[in-house]
């Protein structure tokens, strides 16, 4: 039997996800994840699944190509080419092998990992931007 509540959940969290992507490109696994968890802290989602890291990114790929195709036909005359095919094989291996870390690391050690890794990048930022002597940012 299917749980209906569940799927709104996908729904509603797919829905704001796609907005977001076709608004800014990107942003559709920041909002999913948002109400993902947030389905999970009241109760919307078994703790299992809201703590599944590989069910929410497994559905998040599987809803991103309804935008992000439509996205790519659309803006396709402003399409850099010779940059697109310089990106594209970068992108194919680094999803690759972030779904293989996906799939062989716990989500607890992955969660941590990346909360680390945005605290630095957001120390960076902030002494660059903001602590540099003299006003004197880093340009990234």
């Amino acid at each position: 039997m299917v749980d209906v509540v569940k799927l709104l959940v996908i729904g509603v969290s797919a829905y704001f996800g796609q907005i977001a992507t076709g608004i800014t490109a990107f942003g559709s696994a920041i909002l999913f994840h948002v109400f993902w968890q947030l389905a999970g802290a009241v109760g919307l989602l078994d703790k299992a699944d809201a703590d599944s890291l590989a069910e929410a990114v497994t559905l998040i790929w599987v809803s991103d190509p309804f935008c992000m195709y439509p996205l790519l036909w659309k803006l396709r005359s402003h399409i850099q080419w010779p940059i697109y095919v310089y990106l594209v094989p970068p992108a194919l291996l680094c999803a690759f092998v972030g779904n293989l870390i996906l799939f062989r690391f716990e989500a607890g050690t992955l969660r941590y990992v990346f909360a680390g890794l945005l605290l630095l990048f957001a120390a960076w930022r902030l002494y660059g931007d903001v602590l540099q002597p003299f006003g004197e940012a880093v340009v990234v």
